[in-house]
C-alpha cells in the first residue's frame, strides 16, 4: 500500500511541477489588453450620438466617442467634465475613427487614466489601433511619438481631454 501511495504522490508531484513551469501561451501584451478593454462594454458619449466631423486642428477623421462607466460618472448634466476637474483613475475614453461620416470604423484611439502605469504619459495611457488589432501607436510610446500628449496638453483645464472644448 505504501508503494502505491509513493508512486501516486510522485506522479502528482511531477504533474504539478510540469504545469507550474509550463509557459502560458495565452499571455496578452499590454497593448492587446487595452484594446480588448477599449472595444467592450462602453457607452457612447451623449454629445456624439452619431459620427461627428473633427473640429479645430484634430488629426483624427470623423469620429464617435465612447466612455466606460467610470468616465461617464465624472461628467456633469450637460455631458462635460467640469473645468478644473479630473477624471478618476480607471476612466477609459475611446474615439472610433471613421474614414467618412457614413463609413466604417478604421481605427480606435484610446486614453485610459492610469497615473501609476509605467507607460502613462501625463497620467494617461495612450494608444492607437487599426481595425483588426494592429498597433499604430503603442502604449509604450507614453503618448509621445503619436503627438498625443503635446496636442492634448493644450486642454489641461479638462484633464487633457479636448472634446469638451471642441464639440
Amino acid at each position: 500500500m505504501k508503494k502505491y501511495i509513493l508512486i501516486f504522490s510522485s506522479l502528482l508531484l511531477t504533474f504539478a511541477l510540469f504545469h507550474s513551469c509550463k509557459k502560458d501561451d495565452n499571455t496578452q501584451t499590454d497593448d492587446q489588453k487595452l484594446l480588448a478593454e477599449a472595444t467592450a462594454g462602453l457607452t457612447v458619449w451623449p454629445r456624439t450620438t452619431s459620427v461627428t466631423d473633427p473640429a479645430g486642428n484634430s488629426i483624427h477623421g470623423p469620429f464617435q466617442i465612447w466612455m466606460n462607466a467610470t468616465a461617464l460618472a465624472a461628467l456633469d448634466g450637460s455631458g462635460n467634465l467640469p473645468v478644473g476637474a479630473s477624471f478618476p483613475t480607471g476612466s477609459l475614453i475611446v474615439k472610433s475613427i471613421h474614414d467618412t461620416k457614413t463609413g466604417p470604423v478604421t481605427s480606435y484611439v484610446v486614453m485610459k487614466k492610469d497615473p501609476s502605469n509605467a507607460n502613462a504619459g501625463s497620467g494617461w495611457v495612450w494608444a492607437d489601433y487599426k481595425i483588426g488589432g494592429e498597433v499604430n501607436h503603442s502604449i509604450s510610446e507614453k503618448g509621445g511619438l503619436g503627438g498625443c500628449v503635446s496636442c492634448h496638453g493644450g486642454s489641461t483645464n479638462r484633464d487633457l481631454v479636448r472634446s469638451f472644448d471642441l464639440h
